[in-house]
């Protein structure tokens, strides 16, 4: 239902703003439902994880090629493209980071999770199905690139021998800062663009090269350079 609906927003948004808004909002919602769901029912599974990743993926571009189609036809400057590729991604490089640091706090602070390399073939195990291998692939070979290449990484991080709670009592105030830089965020900042775009066609598009191409990229680095601190200060003992 979460990518039904983000399929529709993206043709909405560039007709009806609101409408597409209104389903963005919808889409963000059952996102986080389905997760939830699952692990009260105690019917989570790798195959899941992998679906809503892959489904967030596709919803998320599907939004921005119907950004970029609002935007190129209501506001025909030289700074158009530019600026929505600017967005698009700073979004994608967001997203990514988020998600390579959430792996590194979980690698310190439950090493019964295991690293990323170790967490990502019990995603695709052996006796998986066609469909699960290909996302599996997919998230890896795309995704994990992007994420790494996002955080400087060089390969897979390495579980180091650091005590769990002081791990989390030294990063945790790091790691809230960087889930600000998660899908949600961006997701929320784009549906009330979708939203002032009813007021002016204008709006969206300077809207989020300000809060996402501008802001937010100032929080990235903010982001990073307390975490970086707080790394150094955690294997250092």
């Amino acid at each position: 239902l979460a990518g039904v609906c983000g399929w529709l927003a993206a043709p909405a948004e560039a007709g009806w703003a609101a409408l597409g808004g209104v389903l963005l909002l919808v889409t963000v919602v059952l996102d986080c439902a389905d997760g939830m769901l699952a692990r009260l029912r105690g019917i989570s599974s790798p195959f899941g994880m992998l679906l809503d990743g892959s489904m967030d993926m596709v919803v998320g571009a599907a939004v921005c090629i119907g950004m970029g189609q609002l935007s190129l036809v209501t506001i025909d400057q030289w700074w158009t493209t530019p600026m929505l590729v600017l967005v698009f991604a700073s979004v994608v490089v967001h997203c990514a980071l988020y998600d390579h640091y959430k792996n590194q706090f979980l690698s310190y602070v439950d090493p019964a999770a295991g690293t990323v390399t170790e967490r990502e073939h019990r995603l695709v195990p052996e006796d998986a199905g066609r469909l699960q291998r290909v996302l599996g692939s997919l998230y890896r070979r795309v995704y994990g690139r992007i994420s790494s290449f996002s955080a400087g990484a060089k390969g897979t991080p390495v579980r180091a021998r650091v005590s769990p709670e002081r791990a989390r009592s030294l990063l945790a105030p790091a790691m809230r800062k960087m889930s600000w830089l998660g899908l949600g965020t961006q997701m929320a900042l784009i549906y009330v663009a979708m939203f002032l775009a009813e007021l002016d066609p204008w709006l969206p598009l300077p809207a989020l090269g300000l809060l996402i191409g501008g802001l937010m990229n100032l929080w990235v680095l903010f982001a990073l350079r307390d975490w970086r601190r707080r790394e150094r200060q955690l294997l250092a003992g």
